[in-house]
């Protein structure tokens, strides 16, 4: 055993030197491990590929480093060693050179690039960090950083990049654009922070300012209306004094591989690697519209995109040529309209009324600003008032006080975000301003006043018809004063002379019915029956007999008809109106059946208004015909036509489709499931897709249900409730259609039934004195409307039965 761990000893130690060598080798260059073409290195933990790549349709050779996130370069490139001097073919190497430097060589040795550095001793090797930075070091002085790629920038900005400008030398570290998107050469575009006055982030196209983001306050630039906080978008301006710098970084720790690029077109992108879609996206980009572009208005002009024409002058000024200005050519921008109090008195304020200044809210702060120390937004109005020069001045919280001396430009208004602005103008121009503020407040006042006489009014009007419709209501009710009486006395005598007549039906008069239900009052009804509504009669002692409480079934449908030319409805001034006592357990009358959870089992639906309440859905039928005819409608529907979709195993594409049938009103079933559904033919089209759905609804209040399984518990409701959809076989669409045209004879064949009968029996209609009617509906009042009928509408009366035991 000592014998074989003497032999493994050295073979492991030279393992672990080979293993640590190649481990080297993965994000290392030195002089002996160059890297040759096609060759690359890859950062670890491998986000980043250094190497050699042609860019778009160009066969040049080029070194740079990419986002390792896709296969190939393309649109993820960061850095750029050669891009001034690309190789002509693949013979070129990327390694240490003699002196120390990185190079780039071509097939000649011949130096195509260089890192440059100078007055260093002693070996290197270069190092692809997983932040993307190239960096060059001393290996005999404890990794001293001789260069880095970060300090030399092409069009990207990554994070904890540093891109800024010395405070000493005022050198500008600066993004510059490729020439196109095959040429990285310098283009015409670069970015970088200006160090004039309050620091801010330019676009310059050559020597020409392009673009800006307005000055830093510590938190955002303020010229970008949508720039979160330094907490949430990671940015940051530092000033260095020991190196004497100022630098821009920042550092997203919630996005996925960002990074900031300059195109070739000027703009500057934020992008974003969705590892979802498998792409690049742009978060964010600008300039976004025409008011973003430098100078846009020209000077004392203001810029807002949701304008038309986008440009108009400040306040105070006009035009400096019209006919410019009228072709859509702003750039001459616009002239102060009445000179400056101060100006004409020589800068004294003793003669004259004093200039003033008008507010712009939300606006992008011009160009080359200048800081003045004040402690609010007054002192900082108060030290731009004192000197004749200053032409406007902002208060910002993060900055402090801000001023404009002679020009202002590059003014943008925002809809969001943004500074106060004041502008400085002639005493003239605030009495315009006040002028206009005067109009619109009278304005807004006669408006006002004008509401409130209409609304006045209105409600005086609305408080009279209230009063007039209680009158009308009190004057149409029974028991009040002899009128009633009479009544009351007329009814008795006429029960009594049914009562000798032998008759075992009870007959009532109409206005005793009225006074039996308290004018029919929802509190007294008791439920919905076969025969209709059941209402609760309140007995009283009357004439020495007592009178207790029952219930009894109304049915309202007898009270159809219409006035004759007469003015009476039939011979008879009689109500004659069947009336069956729940003589049982009062529950019997009082309780809706379809209330019931599941009373009709699965896939069948309760319908309280039909004599047999309970019924399978359609496209469905009873799986015990004997139990569902005997009344037991727990037994289970089952579908009568098997699904299309079931047939090709979920597939849509053979057949014909299956389809939904709508049931209008209903209380959907038990066990819903949300779908995300903007509306019903995408809750539609969802459900059609997944075999299992067997029904769907929509309500904008909820969205999109479905349902899979069993449909429990349904209940066809009178009013309200929502549209429910029944998945069904195609052939059932045709089974409906022939079921309507037979419901349809059967109600002509029943209807004419209903006529020869009458005829034979016109003994036992009832009949309705046209007096009583108007009292019983309160003059065919639209609040007793019930709907209509095929005979004319349908009335809700207000019943009257007084009845003695």
């Amino acid at each position: 055993m000592a014998k074989v761990r003497a032999l493994l000893y050295p073979f492991i130690f030279f393992t672990s030197l080979f293993r640590l060598e190649f481990c080297r080798a993965i994000d290392t260059i030195t002089s002996t491990q160059p890297i040759r073409d096609p060759g690359t290195v890859v950062s670890v933990p491998e986000n980043f590929r250094l190497g050699f790549f042609s860019p778009g349709n160009s066969t040049k050779r080029y070194v740079g480093i990419w986002y390792d996130v896709t296969s190939g370069p393309t649109a993820t490139l960061v850095w750029v060693a050669n891009r001034e001097n690309p190789l002509s073919d693949s013979s070129g190497v990327f390694t240490i050179a003699d002196d120390g430097n990185l190079v780039v060589l071509d097939g000649r040795n011949n130096i195509m690039w260089s890192t440059n550095v100078s007055k260093f001793a002693g070996n290197s090797s270069a190092e692809l960090l997983d932040s993307g930075n190239l960096v060059l070091r001393e290996e005999n002085s404890n990794g001293r950083v001789l260069w880095q790629s970060f300090d030399h920038p092409v069009d990207s900005f990554l994070p904890k990049m540093k891109v800024g400008a010395s405070l000493i030398t005022g050198e500008t570290q600066l993004l510059t654009a490729w020439k196109s998107d095959s040429d990285p050469s310098i283009g015409r575009f670069s970015a970088g922070i200006s160090l004039l006055n309050l620091p801010q982030i330019f676009i310059w196209d050559g020597s020409i300012p392009h673009w800006r983001s307005g000055p830093w306050n510590n938190r955002i630039f303020i010229g970008i209306p949508d720039m979160y906080s330094v907490y949430l978008n990671g940015f940051n301006i530092i000033r260095d004094n020991v190196e004497g710098s100022l630098y821009v970084t920042f550092d997203y720790v919630t996005e996925a591989f960002p990074k900031f690029v300059l195109t070739y077109e000027g703009k500057f992108a934020q992008t974003n690697w969705d590892d979802k879609k498998k792409k690049w996206v742009v978060r964010w980009l600008a300039p976004e519209n025409e008011c973003d572009i430098y100078g846009k208005c020209g000077q004392f002009g203001i810029c807002n995109p949701l304008n038309s024409p986008i440009c108009s002058c400040l306040g105070g000024f006009e035009p400096k040529s019209m006919e410019e200005w009228s072709k859509g050519n702003w750039t001459g921008g616009c002239m102060r309209r009445t000179q400056l109090q101060c100006k004409i008195n020589n800068t004294s304020r003793d003669e004259g009324k004093e200039d003033g200044f008008l507010k712009l809210e939300m606006t992008k702060v011009p160009d080359s600003a200048i800081w003045l120390s004040a402690e609010d937004v007054v002192a900082c109005k108060n030290q731009c008032s004192s000197n004749c020069s200053c032409v406007a001045f902002a208060y910002e919280s993060g900055i402090g006080c801000m001023s404009w001396m002679e020009k202002l430009i590059d003014i943008q208004e925002f809809s969001v975000g943004g500074v106060d602005l004041h502008i400085r103008v002639a005493y003239s121009e605030l009495d315009k301003k006040r002028d206009v503020k005067v109009i619109i407040i009278i304005t807004m006042l006669i408006g006002t006043i004008a509401i409130g006489i209409c609304t006045y009014f209105s409600w005086r009007w609305m408080a009279k018809q209230r009063g007039t419709k209680k009158k009308e209501m009190e004057n149409s009710q029974f028991g009040r004063g002899e009128a009633f009486k009479e009544t009351l006395d007329a009814s008795m005598v006429r029960y009594n002379r049914k009562q000798q007549e032998g008759l075992e039906i009870p007959f009532f008069n109409f206005e005793d019915m009225v006074i039996a239900t308290n004018n029919f009052h929802g509190a007294n009804k008791l439920g919905q029956g076969g025969f209709g509504p059941v209402y609760k009669e309140l007995r009283e002692r009357m004439q020495g007999q007592d009178r207790g409480n029952s219930m009894w079934i109304f049915d309202l449908d007898l009270l159809k008809g219409s006035p004759s030319k007469g003015g009476e409805v039939g011979h008879s001034d009689q109500v004659h109106l069947e009336a069956i006592l729940c003589r049982y357990q009062p529950l019997i009358c009082s309780k809706n059946d379809c209330d019931i959870y599941s009373k009709c089992g699965p896939f069948g639906s309760c319908n309280a208004l039909n004599s047999q309440i309970c019924s399978c859905l359609r496209g469905y039928e009873p799986k015990s015909t004997e139990e569902w005819s005997k009344g037991n409608w727990r037994s289970v529907c089952v579908r009568r036509t098997q699904l299309q979709c079931e047939r090709n195993n979920g597939s849509r594409k053979v057949g014909k489709q299956d389809g939904f049938l709508k049931l209008e009103m209903m209380k959907v079933p038990d066990s819903a499931n949300w779908l995300s559904a903007e509306d019903l033919a995408e809750c539609e089209d969802q459900c059609l897709r997944n075999c299992s759905c067997v029904a769907f609804a929509y309500d904008s209040g909820i969205g999109c249900m479905s349902w899979s399984g069993n449909l429990i518990d349904i209940h066809k409701l009178s009013m309200a409730g929502v549209d429910l959809h029944i998945r069904v076989a195609y052939s059932e669409f045709g089974r409906k259609k022939k079921r309507i045209e037979k419901l349809k004879f059967d109600r002509r064949e029943a209807s004419k039934e209903r006529d020869n009968m009458m005829q034979r029996e016109s003994f036992e209609i009832p009949f309705f004195n046209f007096e009583n009617m108007v009292i019983a509906t309160n003059n065919f009042h639209g609040a007793n409307k019930l709907g209509q009928g095929g005979f004319g509408p349908v009335y809700k009366v207000v019943l009257l039965h007084l009845i003695v035991n």
